[in-house]
C-alpha cells in the first residue's frame, strides 16, 4: 500500500487544490496558514488527478509571484510517481506531490 500526499498553496489558488483517486475526492488532512494538504491510499493502476502547488519562500519571490496551481494526472508504476498533463505529455513530477510506501 502506498500513501500519496499533495499540497496546495492557498494564497495563489485560483481554483482550489484537490486530490482525486479513481474519481473519488480525497479528504483534506490538514492545513497551515499558507497550505492545504490532501492524502489518499493508492495502488498501481489507480487513476489519480490532482491540482496543487507549493511555495516555501526564501527564493526572493513574494506570495504574489508564487507558483500558480497546476493540474496533473499522476500514475504509480514500480513504486515511482510519474506525471502527465492534459495532452498526456510526460512532465516532471511536481514537488507538491509525494509518494510514501507504507509497510
Amino acid at each position: 500500500m502506498m500513501q500519496l500526499t499533495t499540497t496546495s498553496y492557498k494564497r495563489s489558488e485560483y481554483k482550489r487544490g484537490y486530490l482525486r483517486v479513481n474519481g473519488k475526492f480525497a479528504e483534506e488532512i490538514g492545513s497551515s496558514k499558507n497550505h492545504r494538504r490532501f492524502s489518499a491510499d493508492v495502488n498501481e493502476g489507480d487513476k489519480v488527478d490532482a491540482r496543487g502547488s507549493e511555495f516555501l519562500g526564501g527564493d526572493g519571490r513574494s506570495r504574489w509571484s508564487a507558483p500558480r496551481g497546476q493540474w496533473v494526472r499522476l500514475t504509480v508504476s514500480n513504486g515511482q510517481l510519474s506525471a502527465t498533463d492534459f495532452d498526456d505529455n510526460t512532465i516532471p513530477t511536481p514537488s507538491w506531490a509525494r509518494l510514501e510506501v507504507q509497510s
